[in-house]
């Protein structure tokens, strides 16, 4: 989020207090200073949907906490990891091993360092593939309880190799970008190579 954003997340904010908290206490802007700053690299959509979400599913009256917004947003690590997993292999599939990538979601970074690096990564063979999956999944839901995780890059040999000719980022073939395409803009705005991206993976 930005600081536009600022008075829709207190109107979000106030009416998730008005239904499950205290709606005789108005918040107080240090504590929605605490709820935007713990939350602020959420899109307002995400925000907006998280809520919804919390309508529809929340049954106990007491304020949603951060992080119970952000599970809202992003899904149980046990649901979103089988997407993860999805995503990773689209990046493998689209070449990441030679041009790397950025990835929204750096828990996805972690998992990667944690079997071997993206060059075992990328040498997954498709008959192991479902014993892959079900090894990243755990790690995914390890690393998940411990973030959230700030965005992360895998250096592809390309790059690699480039840097060590000294060649610049200009020369170097643009990295892949996964997560969600509202990410992948801000990315590209501020300057980053971003083709052939979409949100949730890789085209």
């Amino acid at each position: 989020m930005q600081n536009k954003d600022s008075e829709r997340f207190g109107e979000i904010i106030t009416v998730l207090n008005e239904v499950y908290g205290d709606p005789s206490k108005s918040l107080s802007p240090l504590r929605l200073e605490f709820y935007f700053k713990s939350l602020e690299d959420l899109s307002i959509e995400q925000l907006n949907d998280a809520a919804v979400r919390i309508g529809q599913t929340k049954t106990f009256h007491v304020l949603p906490t951060p992080a119970e917004i952000r599970e809202a947003t992003q899904g149980k690590s046990e649901d979103r990891a089988e997407f993860v997993f999805e995503d990773l292999v689209g990046a493998i599939q689209s070449g990441i091993y030679c041009r790397g990538a950025v990835f929204e979601d750096g828990a996805i970074v972690k998992c990667i360092e944690a079997v071997g690096g993206i060059e075992q990564v990328s040498d997954w063979r498709t008959d192991d593939r479902e014993w892959h999956r079900k090894e990243f999944i755990k790690l995914y839901r390890a690393y998940s309880t411990r973030g959230p995780w700030p965005e992360d890059k895998v250096i592809g040999a390309h790059e690699h190799r480039n840097a060590l000719h000294g060649y610049t980022q200009e020369f170097m073939p643009p990295a892949l970008m996964v997560g969600n395409q509202e990410w992948i803009e801000r990315k590209m705005l501020a300057g980053a190579k971003a083709p052939e991206l979409q949100e949730g993976g890789v085209k």
